[in-house]
């Protein structure tokens, strides 16, 4: 069980939606399901092509810039990132107070240029990328066959990969 702080409050003047710290609890079962599927894919119980339509469908939450957009980070030798959290608790505890925005994981990657990779709640040990506006398709399904075999091996399966 984890025990996060938040409240949420809509703005007048501006008509933003603002977070401040206050107390809820939350249990495992009670995650969303973008959250179980990356901690599932992470373990290696699921298959890592299950995340884009688990993640399509969330609902996720980021900062809202002061123009309309999504907030970007460069960050030297790393590319271009947008960070997203699976839930408002999660966005709270890393931003603290400050405008954000919902909309769904689908809606999200719509509205992002080529180049950006999302991170699903950057400090989670379930953190995930979703790199589908980065990599084309044939090499991120490359990608993803070698971190099942990974994962097959480090966990001593000795079944053929039949992603190959």
């Amino acid at each position: 069980m984890q025990v996060e702080q938040i409240s949420v409050t809509e703005s007048s003047a501006d008509g933003a939606v603002r977070m401040t710290v206050g107390s809820q609890v939350r249990n495992e079962q009670d995650e969303p399901a973008v959250v179980l599927a990356a901690r599932e894919i992470l373990a290696g119980w699921r298959h890592p092509d299950d995340f884009d339509a688990v993640f399509d469908e969330a609902t996720v939450y980021a900062r809202r810039p002061s123009h309309p957009g999504v907030l970007v980070t460069d960050i030297p030798g790393c590319g271009r990132w947008a960070a997203v959290f699976s839930t408002a608790q999660r966005l709270a505890h890393q931003f603290g107070d400050g405008p954000f925005f919902v909309t769904t994981g689908a809606d999200l990657l719509a509205q992002l240029p080529p180049g950006v990779v999302v991170m699903l709640d950057p400090g989670d040990a379930h953190r995930f990328p979703v790199l589908r506006r980065v990599v084309p398709p044939t090499v991120l399904a490359a990608m993803r066959r070698k971190l099942l075999r990974e994962q097959r091996a480090a966990a001593g399966d000795a079944q053929p990969d039949e992603l190959s």
